[in-house]
């Protein structure tokens, strides 16, 4: 699925946006939530990863939740076929863990995606809570469904930082060599360049001899390995990734997914996954859900489940 420019556009910039020191009332500032002195020790609902690695019911002994998500709808403004709603009944994401969702295309995979990085506003939401300091065990807790709510897109804008996104397309600037393109990340959040973490994972991810080319003259596995370097050079505590080995070879994809897998592992970020292709994730150790469409009166909903363990 190719995306228009200004959607691109949108989710490459908006998850770069700085920091404006912000204050107010309600939405994601420090310690906002009730409980938010403890973030660790919160229990989301929903399933989670357990102590021996599975998916299963959270317990105690789990990783602190990155995101946690309850009664999350967007709704499609109707049309020939009548109207169309994605519905997340519950959904927990914890630091270490890899998570995967399939479905059919136009299911809203990348519409679920748009919704847990704060790119795009649902229609409801019981619970969206997201924890950006969940890896260094700071108390800071963003009620993002507050923020929509109160419209305070600024605020989001800021947590938006604490994402990392991996367009299908890749989304390299074409005028910024790789190098470049992984550093431009770490500029526009205001943050200093961190060599030792760029040479690193450059290292994991094969690309220590691109550093110096242009996007023009990449593969496109090339380029997908660059945008990966780039989502991970801010060391967020949750990556996103929308179909991100859609336009590679079957073997070339299971590559790529590979290194993402362990460059995730390593820095012991959340990571979160749509595909059309599950089978080349199979030894990954990907926690399984699907989008389930089914019909009602109103039209079509989408339902966001687990996958049980065989």
């Amino acid at each position: 699925m190719q995306y228009p420019p200004e959607r691109t556009a949108l989710t490459a910039a908006v998850a770069a946006l700085p920091e404006r020191g912000l204050r107010g009332p309600v939405g994601c500032e420090a310690g906002e939530h009730p409980g938010a002195a403890d973030p660790p020790a919160r229990s989301p609902r929903g399933l989670g990863v357990g102590s021996d690695g599975r998916a299963g019911p959270a317990d105690s002994t789990a990783a602190p939740p990155v995101l946690s998500l309850r009664g999350l709808r967007k709704d499609r403004a109707p049309d020939r076929e009548g109207a169309y709603s994605l519905f997340v009944p519950s959904f927990s994401l914890r630091l270490g863990e890899k998570a995967l969702i399939t479905g059919p295309s136009g299911c809203g995979k990348s519409t679920f995606l748009d919704l847990a990085g704060m790119v795009l506003r649902p229609d409801a939401a019981d619970e969206f809570l997201f924890f950006p300091g969940a890896r260094e065990g700071k108390a800071d807790v963003c009620d993002a469904a507050a923020a929509w709510k109160a419209n305070r897109f600024e605020d989001l804008a800021r947590r938006r930082r604490s994402v990392g996104y991996v367009l299908q397309t890749g989304g390299l600037l074409p005028f910024l060599t790789v190098r470049e393109n992984i550093r431009i990340r770490r500029r526009l959040l205001g943050l200093p360049p961190d060599s030792e973490q760029e040479t690193r994972t450059a290292e994991q991810l094969k690309i220590t001899h691109l550093l110096h080319t242009y996007p023009t003259r990449l593969s496109v596995g090339e380029r997908q390995r660059a945008a990966i370097a780039r989502a991970l050079a801010a060391d967020p505590p949750l990556l996103l990734a929308d179909e991100p080995t859609a336009s590679l070879d079957p073997e070339n994809a299971r590559t790529v997914m590979r290194m993402f897998a362990a460059c995730a592992e390593e820095s012991g970020a959340a990571l979160l996954v749509v595909s059309h292709a599950p089978e080349q994730m199979q030894d990954m150790r990907f926690r399984r859900l699907r989008i389930r469409i089914g019909a009602t009166e109103a039209g079509t909903q989408a339902v966001l489940e687990e996958i049980p363990l065989k």
